[in-house]
């Protein structure tokens, strides 16, 4: 009756209720295997996340065990040592380390000193008058601040400059 495929034509018996049914069936078998299956590869993701932050910062540990080796073998010195500035001298190479270490995973310091008081990356501790700085400089640091891949992670803590 038509020529083309896509057109059915209802008279036809092949288009029965039952065969209706069974394409229902079909379909619907379909999908609930789909959705088990997608439900599955959820779970997987989610267990392969929690694995991923568990285990996130092994790497980062296993660059300070070498730094916290070298802090022991310093406090070991510093028993038998004869010279401060020696002591000393192995805490800063110390030191140097660990920032070096930590510079590697994108974390770096920051001073405030000398730069205007920012809430967004300062967490004044006190206020102090001066008169030969303007009002709202930093004059003084308790800690530095720290970024991580330019974010904040911690405020610096300072003494903010207030009009006498």
């Amino acid at each position: 009756m038509t020529e083309n495929p896509e057109i059915v034509d209802i008279d036809k018996p092949e288009n029965s209720a039952a065969q209706d049914n069974s394409e229902f069936q079909a379909l619907q078998e379909r999908y609930l295997r789909l959705y088990a299956e997608f439900d599955n590869f959820k779970k997987r993701s989610e267990k392969d996340r929690q694995i991923s932050v568990r285990f996130a910062s092994e790497s980062l540990l296993k660059d300070l065990l070498p730094v916290l080796d070298h802090l022991e073998q310093a406090v070991s010195a510093a028993t038998g040592a004869s010279s401060v500035d020696a002591i000393s001298e192995g805490v800063r190479m110390v030191l140097k380390q660990f920032e070096d270490t930590l510079g590697r995973y994108g974390i770096t310091s920051f001073s405030a000193i000398g730069s205007v008081f920012d809430p967004m990356k300062h967490e004044a501790m006190a206020e102090q008058a001066d008169s030969s700085v303007p009002a709202g400089q930093v004059l003084a640091e308790y800690q530095k601040g720290y970024l991580l891949n330019e974010r904040l992670v911690r405020p610096a803590r300072v003494v903010v400059a207030k009009s006498s």
